[in-house]
């Protein structure tokens, strides 16, 4: 540093200012991302009522924070965020909500009389860090059917936060 200082006839003080301005800047600009994608390995059947979808294909999930298990995605910071779901079904009538702690916060319905058909929810919705956020079979009613996902299509959930 001191070469350069004396070479260019720039001050030590100049070289950390510039130093600290640089960096600085450059970490506060660059976002640090939230996101997951999860789908259904194989098609799902007999879904009851109050049923958590529980998604075993973790396919990006940037902060760990999806529970393959339970079907929960629990928020790992705060902030807008953007949740949508996509569910194929054949031969069935399978409603759905997300719900953020327990209370629904969006809704969706696939509903296949002879072949089959897809239906995507998508909610925009600021939440805490640790709220259980879930895709679940809706309290009024017995879904029937099977949820595809298969070479042709495939039934997910995902989410992302807004910066």
């Amino acid at each position: 540093m001191k070469q350069l200082s004396n070479a260019c006839n720039i001050s030590k003080k100049q070289i950390i200012i510039w130093h600290n301005a640089i960096f600085s800047s450059t970490e506060r600009s660059i976002p640090t991302t939230v996101a997951f994608h999860d789908c259904f390995s194989h098609n799902v059947e007999n879904l009851g009522r109050v049923h958590e979808l529980a998604y075993d294909q973790v396919l990006e999930d940037t902060h760990a924070a999806y529970e393959r298990l339970s079907g929960t995605y629990r928020v790992p910071s705060e902030g807008y965020y953007v949740f949508t779901w996509a569910t194929c079904t054949y031969h069935g009538n399978v409603p759905l909500g997300l719900l953020v702690n327990g209370v629904v916060k969006g809704r969706s319905h696939s509903r296949s009389n002879a072949n089959d058909d897809s239906a995507t929810g998508l909610v925009i919705i600021s939440v805490a860090v640790n709220d259980a956020v879930i895709i679940r079979t809706h309290p009024d009613y017995d879904p029937h059917g099977i949820i595809l996902s298969d070479k042709w299509q495939t039934s997910c959930f995902s989410g992302w936060k807004l910066n």
